[in-house]
């Protein structure tokens, strides 16, 4: 590869290698921060921003493509100092580490980073946890050092994905419940140490315990900390639950709302089903596509409504029991995506739904004892006195 003038440039100068990691935003996209990768010669910087992407696009299509793993990212070169502007002017944290690199290892990162920039090398595809704008600067770094920054990084971690994500999404607790609907198991095994990086403050505590890279604050935030602890979802599993319980209990079996309250608790379950299975059938992420939730909802409770009494009752002790069994493997840890609340959403309305019409379908014995047949009943003793007319 023929070296850019750039990169003669840095390489006549001396140059060092220094990693920046920012805090987060207020925006969804901003909350789990960013990282970007400088290469700093005489008072001016050349960074690496392997964060880049196009946010103008509608909402809508940006979603589509994270679910089909086809968010397209790609690095954009950004001097130093107007790089920093942009980050402190929207109030985030800001640190600088200079990394110890030998001469040697210098070298590779810059070569690195200017052939990750050509333009035909430039662009990836996105994946929050395993190729981010972070990952990416923690690959590089690990190449240039022959191996030896991620040396051990393959321990745990001690905790999840869906531990990490809930603290970057504490603020919308309710965006952490459709992850427990969404997002399957891999987001509950412990990561490594490595897989953990994905986080530019877990890549600035590694650059600092494995590199001696002390971190230097550049700039702080104004504005009051983010919630990192998130809140509890089970409410809002359990409020869904009871509303569509208490509607069946209230009317009971062949109150005139009966049949209003059946469809109103197949068409909610049916729909999360619908959503489940979806996303499931068209995600391409490993995340979305294996989800133990698939054994809760169903996308056949549309139908309730429409089954006769005996049908109706059948099905649904039937997805109450599944629903009963998915709850018993989540608590036992066999299943290890958080499913007991969700469970009890579907357990609750189904259960009341299937056994509360035991004593409707025992009714048809009422005839057989009318008419004498099968009962235990003693007859009504009779004084008859002999002899007498």
């Amino acid at each position: 590869m023929i070296p850019s003038l750039a990169l003669l440039g840095a390489l006549s100068a001396d140059p060092q290698i220094v990693v920046y990691t920012m805090g987060p935003g207020k925006d969804l996209f901003e909350r789990f921060g960013h990282a970007a990768v400088c290469v700093e010669s005489r008072e001016r910087g050349r960074c690496y921003n392997y964060g880049t992407t196009d946010f103008q696009t509608p909402p809508e299509k940006i979603g589509w493509e994270f679910i089909r793993g086809n968010s397209r990212f790609w690095v954009a070169i950004w001097p130093r100092d107007r790089m920093l502007r942009a980050y402190i002017s929207t109030d985030r944290d800001v640190f600088r580490q200079v990394l110890p690199l030998t001469p040697e290892q210098t070298r590779r990162v810059i070569a690195r980073l200017e052939e990750d920039s050509r333009e035909e090398n430039r662009y990836y595809r996105y994946h929050h946890f395993d190729d981010n704008c972070t990952t990416r600067i923690r690959d590089v770094i690990d190449d240039a050092t022959g191996g030896a920054f991620l040396k051990g990084a393959d321990a745990s971690a001690g905790v999840t994905r869906r531990e990490l994500g809930a603290q970057g999404l504490a603020e919308w607790p309710l965006a952490i419940a459709a992850g427990q609907l969404f997002a399957g198991p891999r987001l509950d095994r412990d990561m490594t140490r490595n897989e953990a990086m994905f986080l530019p403050s877990n890549l600035r505590a590694e650059l600092t315990s494995e590199l001696g890279a002390k971190p230097e604050r550049v700039n702080s935030r104004r504005g009051p900390p983010f919630p990192a602890r998130p809140g509890p979802t089970w409410h809002y599993f359990m409020s869904l639950a009871l509303g569509l319980t208490l509607p069946l209990v209230a009317v009971g079996r062949r109150g005139r709302f009966a049949r209003v309250a059946v469809v109103l608790c197949g068409t909610i379950l049916g729909a999360l089903g619908v959503l489940v299975w979806g996303l499931s059938l068209l995600a391409h992420m490993q995340e979305l596509r294996v989800n133990q939730a698939l054994l809760l909802f169903w996308p056949t409770d549309l139908s309730l409504g429409f089954l006769g009494a005996r049908a109706r009752t059948s099905y649904a002790r039937l997805r109450a029991l599944a629903a009963l069994c998915t709850l018993i493997l989540s608590v036992i840890g066999v299943l290890r995506q958080p499913l007991v609340a969700p469970a009890l959403l579907v357990l609750l309305p189904l259960g009341w739904l299937g056994w509360s019409t035991i004593g409707a379908v025992r009714a048809p014995f009422a005839k057989v004892r009318k008419h004498g047949l099968g009962s235990r009943r003693e007859p009504d003793s009779v004084s008859v006195t002999e002899g007498k007319p």
